[in-house]
């Protein structure tokens, strides 16, 4: 519970969640390539506690063979309001740059981006295991 009375949430996140939706590309002619790129929704702000993963293997909420950089605890219902899930994109401090034009982050912003691995809730909150985006 203290991990997400308002004082403890120190740092800001924007969460971007896939909308399922896939685009179709074409080239400089405006003709369709085949290749299909995944639609994304528009970047939420939440303040959130943010830890680095620490603990034993009977303590680890995520267990050992998970690859994850950071813990981030959330609020449970503004989680479950959220819909927050595997797979959703994470930036800390700063808001991803946006590409109008694509309708999705630059690739400079991908870059810098986590990705969701793990959702672990528990009765008064949720903890989500993140890692850095490896040229995803």
């Amino acid at each position: 519970m203290l991990r997400v009375m308002p004082r403890n949430r120190w740092r800001v996140a924007w969460l971007l969640s896939p909308t399922g939706t896939l685009t179709e590309l074409v080239d400089e002619d405006g003709y369709r390539t085949g290749e299909f790129v995944q639609g994304w929704g528009t970047p939420v702000r939440i303040r959130a506690n943010v830890n680095p993963p620490q603990g034993f293997a009977n303590g680890a909420p995520f267990g050992t063979a998970t690859d994850y950089d950071l813990i981030i605890a959330i609020d449970r219902d503004e989680c479950a309001r959220l819909g927050v899930e595997v797979g959703w994109r994470v930036w800390l401090d700063s808001a991803p740059e946006w590409d109008m034009a694509a309708g999705r982050p630059t690739d400079a912003a991908w870059e810098r981006s986590f990705v969701v691995e793990r959702v672990s809730p528990s009765p008064h909150y949720v903890q989500l295991g993140i890692r850095t985006a490896r040229g995803e």
